[in-house]
């Protein structure tokens, strides 16, 4: 589901200082953000619900993004590249993290610049660099979002009203288990997840903030435990008809103490869409495994259920 970073202008009050021989100076306006709706899994059911409020807001205390002013129709600084700004409390209501962070409108009018933003904060971003998104360690969830704004073009302190709607831009997956045939509720507990097949890296650069992977990056994730026996999820990168593995991912189930494992394959024949949350629920059977799963809007898809066998 999309953000909704609403920033509009505030005139900055001047001190006396403004009063020397710098024309147009008390007319520079800085850049306020405010407003920002943080929801982010329009959850359907009620364990994309549980995993909302558990993991998938951004907004956390101190939660950073970076903000871009350029010149209209260009990827070129018109004073305010990579700005940091964040939400001391978490409510979603930004500032600039330091004085010398702060974004200015052009003093002159007829100047245009352009805005776009993204979550989270990299302040070794730079014009023709690379940053690395790691998705091998996935026990803090939140941590793992990408978010990236659209770009509102044309702007000038005379127009100040500024709209920046964020979308993800990796996908997640949410297993919800199930005991089923041979398999106690209570051996559920501790049990551990894992899936191959899937990229532990991301990359992404200015201008195109766009993502991309390597072969080499292929390998295993581990799901991390929002609730111990129940709700697993993992954030994955996005897949391409030329990037998903032609097998599909495989997923092995372990239960506590080796007394079993399951398996069963995901995303065989299709593609991992950015964006799209994969709700799936899995029953275990002694005499296989049953997987259910839907897709929703963080987007989330329902996968349906699925059988993983021993």
């Amino acid at each position: 589901m999309k953000n909704l970073i609403l920033l509009g202008m505030a005139a900055l009050a001047m001190t006396a200082c403004n009063k020397d021989n710098n024309p147009g100076s008390k007319d520079k306006v800085a850049l306020d953000v405010s407003g920002i709706k943080a929801t982010i899994a329009n959850g359907t059911n009620a364990s994309s619900n549980v995993l909302s409020k558990a993991t998938a807001n951004p907004w956390n205390n101190n939660a950073a993004i970076g903000i871009f002013m350029m010149n209209t129709g260009a990827v070129t600084d018109a004073g305010g590249f990579n700005r940091q700004y964040i939400t001391a409390d978490g409510s979603g209501s930004f500032a600039p993290a330091a004085a010398d962070q702060t974004i200015y409108f052009p003093i002159d009018a007829t100047k245009k610049v352009d805005f776009t933003a993204y979550y989270p904060y990299a302040s070794s971003l730079t014009y023709g660099t690379t940053v690395t998104l790691n998705l091998s360690d996935q026990s803090n969830q939140s941590a793992l979002d990408f978010l990236v704004a659209n770009k509102v073009t044309g702007k000038d302190k005379t127009d100040p009203s500024v709209a920046l709607v964020f979308t993800h831009k990796l996908a997640r997956i949410q297993l919800t288990m199930k005991a089923g045939t041979g398999v106690a509720a209570s051996d559920l507990a501790g049990l551990t997840i894992k899936i191959g097949q899937m990229y532990k890296k991301a990359y992404y650069g200015v201008p195109g903030m766009v993502l991309s992977a390597a072969n080499e990056d292929l390998g295993e994730l581990n799901f991390n435990a929002i609730t111990d026996g129940s709700l697993y999820v993992a954030t994955v990168v996005p897949t391409t008809s030329s990037t998903a593995p032609a097998n599909g991912c495989p997923m092995t189930i372990t239960l506590a103490n080796n007394a079993g494992s399951f398996y069963y394959t995901l995303f065989g024949g299709s593609i991992i869409e950015s964006g799209k949350q994969y709700n799936y629920t899995v029953t275990l059977n002694r005499t296989g495994l049953t997987v259910t799963g839907t897709i929703t809007d963080w987007t989330v898809v329902d996968g349906g259920t699925v059988d993983a066998n021993e």
